[in-house]
């Protein structure tokens, strides 16, 4: 029994660090849902303050060329 001892006092604390690296991580995950819900929520209230919907900018779209007025070659 003395053996069993001495691995769970070496194992004690390194299941302890990875616990609590563990509960690290959750806090900060939990931290940067609040932030990202304050930032949405806070642009929702700027889009009602201009009386228009978010907008999602995903880059530039590319105009569409029309054929049917242009000069002929």
């Amino acid at each position: 029994m003395n053996g069993l001892n001495k691995i769970n006092n070496m194992v004690h604390p390194i299941m302890k660090a990875i616990f609590k690296k563990r509960e690290d991580q959750d806090e900060k995950l939990l931290k940067n849902i609040e932030n990202y819900e304050q930032k949405k929520k806070a642009e929702q209230q700027k889009s009602k303050v201009l009386g228009q919907k978010p907008v999602k900018r995903t880059g530039r779209k590319k105009k569409s060329t029309s054929l049917h007025n242009s000069p002929r070659v």
